[in-house]
């Protein structure tokens, strides 16, 4: 007990009962210990996912558990980083009234870490409904003990009996309408970017500018695109001479959205949140451009991330052909079918209504981009906005809400 003492002092103790002890307090110890759990997010995360995690980290903060929030970067999601950074503020601002920030986020490589600590239980208050399913973690997922103990295993849905969060049988019944959103002159203007890489990789191919003349971007597809060019080049649209001519265009993108001055399009960023938050309301993509090209445009202007889904120029070269490509997707996704009279398509451009129209969905214009009102109008579209600012009138029109 005290071997530094002269003489040195000691007890006799029986052994066996020491080791109980001891083995019992290291225990209680491992018990009583907080566990970190640890969330991954994804710059592109759907809504309806990132709602889904969410829900999650106040299920675990509601419990007295420590939360590590983990945002990784995949292939050109690295060249915008401060896309990362403006969702861990959000993902900050949405647990603020559960949870104080321990370390702010951090960049570290390629993923951005935060790490939060539930506040007291009587100021906790949730911002998103309990859900009854257990967590069902990403292949990244996994929790800690805070003093360093093991990684539980992931928890396994058919182990648990409980449907995927995203599956049909984890869903609402509610009946849903799928908004299907084009994006260039609807969502945003890239400024000429878009169309300043085409005439950058047909130069790199045909030499010249020559065959892009008479070519109408506006509603086209860009695989609708490359075939005309390389017809008025007198060369044939081959799969692998379209492909060559794409690669070209989507290589300078990314570095022509950042030299061009665009912006979002007026009333986007409140539209996108009101109807995300409705759980009535699904959004996802019709548009003209690939999909590749879609994300670099989007996630640009910070809002790829509202879009779990979509039909792009990559599914074919006709737009017209696009509606039902959309439809099926969103069959896949949700295990519903959604009647044409729930479904509405919203562009700028007379492709965009007569789309639409192709396959019996409500058609919403918008006159943000190349043609005016008086234009669209003559397509005879079931609505027609200037633009998307004012939110109250364009929710009554497109999102009324059941038994109004």
């Amino acid at each position: 007990m005290a071997p530094t003492a002269n003489p040195p002092v000691c007890r006799i103790a029986d052994f066996g009962k020491f080791k109980y002890e001891l083995t019992k307090k290291e225990k209680e110890n491992k018990h009583s210990a907080s566990k970190v759990k640890e969330i991954k997010f994804r710059v592109k995360i759907g809504a309806h996912d990132y709602e889904t995690k969410l829900r999650h980290a106040e299920e675990f903060l509601e419990k007295g558990n420590k939360l590590k929030i983990v945002l990784q970067f995949r292939g050109r999601e690295n060249a915008h980083k401060d896309l990362g950074m403006a969702m861990m503020e959000k993902i900050k601002k949405d647990l603020e009234t559960m949870a104080l920030v321990d370390m702010p986020p951090k960049l570290v490589g390629r993923a951005v870490g935060m790490t939060m600590s539930p506040l007291p239980a009587a100021k906790r208050k949730r911002k998103f409904a309990k859900i009854e399913e257990e967590y069902v973690e990403d292949e990244d997922d996994h929790d800690e003990e805070d003093g360093g103990g093991e990684a539980q295993e992931p928890v396994n849905a058919e182990e648990t009996g409980h449907a995927p969060v995203d599956s049909p049988a984890a869903t609402s019944s509610l009946q849903k309408r799928l908004y299907l959103f084009d994006i260039d002159g609807t969502l945003i203007t890239s400024g000429g970017a878009g169309v300043t890489s085409f005439r950058e990789a047909v130069k790199e191919l045909c030499g010249n500018l020559a065959p892009l003349e008479g070519v109408n971007f506006a509603g086209n597809t860009d695989t609708g695109i490359a075939r005309e060019v390389l017809l008025a080049a007198g060369l044939e649209p081959s799969r692998e001479r379209i492909m060559a001519l794409l690669d070209a265009y989507l290589e300078n993108l990314a570095g022509s959205m950042h030299r061009h001055q665009g912006r979002l399009l007026p009333g986007i960023i409140p539209l996108l949140d009101r109807l995300q938050e409705r759980p009535d309301c699904v959004l996802a993509l019709l548009t003209g451009n690939l999909a590749a090209g879609a994300e670099v445009k989007l996630s640009h202007y910070g809002v790829w991330h509202y879009f779990g889904f979509g039909a792009y120029a990559d599914d074919h070269h006709e737009r017209n052909r696009l509606g039902p490509v959309a439809k099926s997707r969103a069959l896949e996704r949700y295990g519903e079918e959604f009647s044409p009279d729930r479904i509405y398509v919203i562009g700028d451009t007379p492709r965009d209504i007569e789309c639409g129209k192709a396959f019996g969905a409500v058609t919403v214009a918008v006159s943000t981009g190349n043609y005016s009102r008086v234009e669209l109008a003559a397509h005879h579209p079931d609505f027609l906005f200037d633009n998307l600012s004012d939110l109250d009138a364009v929710m009554t029109a497109i999102a009324p809400r059941e038994g109004h």
